[in-house]
């Protein structure tokens, strides 16, 4: 089964993602979807910059804004084939690089830490992630004790809370889009994942396809299935 594509144009705002698919027009897809109702709008049968530059031509007069994350490849394609695009960094995959830039810099130099702290090193991950202000008394003390055996892990959790002080800063005062975000995407595609368990995987694109936007699309016209 074929399905047509559900809209002429794209909105003037749009996020983009890509996901593992799993189908036989490739490992990973690119989810399109609409960040103010939160809904999909496409599904690309894959995540190469040509693919997305070919869509973006065809259908993406009216977009401005595109949210994404920090993809070099996707920054490039969405910037060849749009006029003058804002592209907005997703702050949930912003934030996530940080953390885990912070833990692989505490991985490699625990191997320095003598044996006792290196047994407690993975437990102190969350500590580390957790927000400054957040820590009790006696976490505060744990995170003292380790950044002061090794200078990189101090370093590290120091420009973690600096970028959390500073996207505090810009969240409340300075940024133009304060409600966007690409996290809802996350959810979708989780919702993909169990669309993919359950039906034992789709390996055709078009039906796969199909099957993510059909429950979307369908409550537009007030459509009540099985």
């Amino acid at each position: 089964m074929r399905v047509h594509k559900p809209f002429p144009r794209l909105p003037k705002m749009i996020a983009i993602d890509k996901f593992k698919g799993d189908t036989d027009k490739g490992k990973f897809q690119l989810i399109i979807a609409d960040p103010l109702t939160r809904r999909p709008i496409d599904i690309l049968e894959n995540h190469r910059a040509k693919t997305i530059q070919r869509y973006l031509r065809e259908r993406g007069q009216q977009v401005e804004i595109v949210i994404m994350d920090l993809s070099q490849t996707f920054k490039r394609a969405v910037q060849q084939a749009l006029e003058k695009p804002v592209i907005i960094a997703d702050s949930f995959h912003f934030s996530r690089y940080i953390y885990w830039a912070l833990n692989k810099v505490r991985v490699r130099v625990q191997q320095h830490f003598s044996e006792q702290d290196r047994k407690h090193g993975k437990r102190i991950q969350k500590l580390l992630f957790k927000r400054s202000h957040k820590l009790d008394t006696a976490q505060k003390s744990i995170i003292r004790h380790y950044s002061r055996l090794h200078l990189d892990l101090q370093t590290a959790y120091t420009i973690k809370e600096a970028y959390q002080a500073w996207f505090d800063t810009n969240k409340a005062q300075e940024r133009r889009y304060p409600h966007l975000s690409n996290g809802f995407v996350e959810g979708i595609n989780n919702r993909t994942k169990v669309i993919k368990r359950t039906s034992y995987g789709y390996r055709d694109f078009s039906r796969f396809r199909a099957k993510i936007l059909a429950p979307h699309f369908i409550k537009d016209f007030n459509i009540s299935v099985g």
